[in-house]
């Protein structure tokens, strides 16, 4: 338990909090086991599900959907299929896993609920709004409101809501509102940190997809971009401290690769392409077609 899931809890203060845990720690030392390869193997097999996205390309990159136990951060432009893929995995969610779903909205309006119920009644799926839990935008003005919002979040899973995924979008928005100058970086890495840490607790402890949204950082210089591509196969950047980037699980870059169709004149299907760029994978990348049915491989006939 972290020690701000036990503040939120009891209502007593973080550093009373850090005590009790460093105190049951000492008295817990001998409950720490020690596994063999096979044992935890069998183990994650077990426990750890996936959410496909709607495209086997891209399921494959991520080793079969995006898994639970683990944080997947997607980033890229404006109109970069970001919140389109959320929507697809709630949807998701909901026909493979049987589980609810939360949303936080750190910007007005980044949640369509028709497209949602759009999407799943194309696909068969028996998705009732009561089955997502959401924390408005308009709560949503600071990291402290969105750290309330975990918390919130997981209290409603303390009274026994089974949540399967829980969406945030966009992560890193209200930090940009808050730490504006270059003299407040180590207090904004330091309040992500805090941010990450929950949700890591919140997908280990119940078996969680976790899914952060995060804007991007132009690179105006040609060795900055350089370095970009080299780093990451994209020319843009996730804003964020690196706290966030190595407490992410899966990183996937997201890009519109055209806004033409293989399905014929009429079509409103456009292409992207999806990079793993950090993961338990190696680096990979994936091409998907987005329309008004949801996400889906290329060249698909409808219907299939």
């Amino acid at each position: 338990m972290q020690p701000e899931e036990l503040k939120a809890i009891l209502g007593i203060s973080l550093k009373a909090a850090k005590d009790i845990i460093g105190s049951a720690k000492d008295l817990s030392k001998d409950s720490i086991q020690l596994l063999t390869g096979e044992e935890l193997y069998q183990e994650r097999k077990r426990t750890i599900k996936r959410i496909p996205t709607g495209s086997t390309s891209l399921d494959s990159i991520l080793g079969g959907g995006v898994p639970t136990n683990a944080i997947t951060g997607l980033f890229g432009k404006f109109a970069s299929s970001k919140s389109q893929l959320c929507y697809q995995l709630m949807v998701n969610c909901k026909k493979y896993l049987k589980r609810k779903i939360a949303f936080i909205e750190t910007e007005p309006s980044t949640l369509d609920l028709e497209r949602i119920l759009s999407l799943a009644k194309y696909h068969g799926v028996d998705l009732s709004l009561k089955d997502i839990l959401v924390v408005p935008a308009k709560f949503i003005d600071t990291p402290t409101h969105l750290f309330k919002a975990y918390q919130f979040i997981h209290q409603k899973i303390l009274n026994g809501e089974d949540i399967g995924l829980l969406v945030v979008d966009s992560f890193n928005a209200p930090f940009r509102t808050v730490f504006t100058g270059r003299e407040m970086l180590p207090a904004r890495s330091a309040e992500a940190g805090r941010h990450i840490g929950f949700l890591q607790m919140l997908a280990r402890k119940y078996n969680m997809a976790i899914v952060i949204t995060l804007q991007i950082m132009g690179v105006p210089d040609t060795t900055g971009q350089y370095g970009a591509i080299r780093d990451y196969g994209i020319t843009h950047l996730p804003v964020g401290p690196h706290i966030v980037k190595h407490g992410v699980n899966y990183w996937i870059a997201l890009e519109r690769v055209s806004s033409k169709s293989d399905e014929g004149k009429g079509s409103k299907a456009q292409l992207f392409r999806a990079i793993l760029i950090d993961g338990p994978m190696p680096r990979d990348e994936a091409q998907f077609m987005l329309d008004e049915i949801g996400i889906r491989d290329p060249r698909k006939s409808r219907g299939v």
